[in-house]
């Protein structure tokens, strides 16, 4: 009975840890679609399960349009809600982070499916498959990752993986200085293009209630559109509807929709051939994080120098990859079924680019560090 009763102690953490992520951000987001519509009935009910959903990736179809495009701002927010529930149903006696954010993953995505389920009415909906997995990777590694730094000792690494680590953990450092970059670059331009996005907003006149609305989902958006930077910053752009495209070339838009974080994108047509130099900046990021980040002993060999560096840039690229690919998908009829960056011709080229750069980096660490050997 005690070895039952201690099983169900290390199972309640987490699956308290599930309800909770899944509870605090529908009720908050049921209460924000009340306030705007001004209406507390079933219909607003189901709004606000539906915008949480959306929030984690299910997508959702009103008819025949769809809305696919995963909004990375909403999982962000997801993401660190799951977190400060975990840090605090997390103690000492947790076994497992890996474990914890699995049960909590799970137990989060099945509520998922039932809400998906139960509000998905004739012809407006949201896809349940989706709604699980959404729910289980955001809530799970949420989780996962708060406990691992909550409880120390609750994440061990597997043996084999340790002569990788120095690769890893330099390909993470060059990976979020590539991302707070491309946020740099997109802070940089909405800057100058205040104004516009001012004309957008009172263009759209959203009135009090529709613009607290406007505003949230405004503020939810800047990450894609960091996620969009990075892709044009990688090389391929991306596109804002059909036969579209946004690159370090150029805008070949016809018009933009009326939404003011769209203000950020520069007016159609190529741009001056300097602006090109600025897609060189993660290029030698990565090669950095194989030159100088690597942390390994002074008598490594070369290739096991280069090995690394390649490694960590390779990293790189599939964190800023993973990242540009949440920008793909649909956010409307028509044009806007086709929003977003090519993921497969993305994600190559940062990863091979990236890791070659790497390479280098580490080969150059190596010599560097004979030279200071020898003097």
């Amino acid at each position: 009975m005690p070895d039952r009763m201690r099983a169900a102690d290390s199972w309640r953490p987490a699956l308290l840890t599930a309800a909770a992520a899944v509870a605090i951000p529908v009720i908050a987001a049921i209460l924000v679609v009340a306030a705007v519509t001004q209406d507390a009935g079933w219909a607003t009910l189901r709004a606000g399960v539906r915008v949480w959903l959306v929030a984690i990736g299910a997508g959702l179809h009103v008819g025949e349009t769809s809305i696919s495009l995963v909004p990375l701002g909403g999982v962000l927010a997801a993401g660190a809600i799951a977190a400060a529930v975990a840090a605090r149903q997390a103690h000492r006696d947790t076994p497992d982070a890996v474990v914890f954010g699995a049960v909590a993953g799970a137990g989060a995505g099945a509520l998922a499916a039932t809400l998906s389920a139960a509000t998905s009415v004739g012809s407006i909906g949201t896809s349940f498959v989706r709604a699980a997995f959404g729910a289980f990777v955001v809530v799970g590694v949420s989780a996962a990752i708060a406990v691992a730094i909550r409880v120390p000792g609750s994440f061990r690494l597997p043996a084999w993986s340790t002569p990788m680590l120095p690769a890893v953990r330099a390909g993470i450092r060059a990976g979020a200085l590539i991302l707070g970059y491309a946020a740099t670059l997109v802070a940089v331009l909405a800057a100058f293009q205040v104004r516009r996005a001012g004309d957008l907003w009172a263009a759209l006149d959203p009135g009090i209630g529709g613009g607290v609305a406007l505003a949230m989902v405004s503020l939810m958006s800047l990450p894609t559109i960091v996620a969009w930077a990075s892709a044009a910053l990688i090389g391929p752009g991306f596109a804002l509807g059909t036969d579209t495209s946004v690159s370090m070339t150029g805008v070949d838009v016809a018009a933009l929709p009326a939404f003011p974080p769209l203000a950020v994108i520069p007016s159609p047509g190529p741009f001056p051939d300097l602006v090109v130099v600025l897609m060189v900046v993660p290029v030698l990021l990565a090669g950095c994080a194989g030159w100088r980040w690597v942390a390994v002993p002074a008598d490594t060999s070369l290739w096991t120098r280069v090995a690394l560096g390649a490694g960590a840039g390779a990293v790189a690229g599939v964190i800023v990859g993973l990242v540009a690919a949440t920008g793909r998908g649909a956010v409307g009829p028509g044009l806007l079924a086709d929003v977003g960056p090519p993921i497969l011709s993305t994600a190559g080229i940062a990863i091979v680019s990236w890791a070659l750069a790497g390479a280098i980096g580490g080969a150059l660490g190596h010599y560097r560090g004979l030279r200071a050997d020898q003097e």
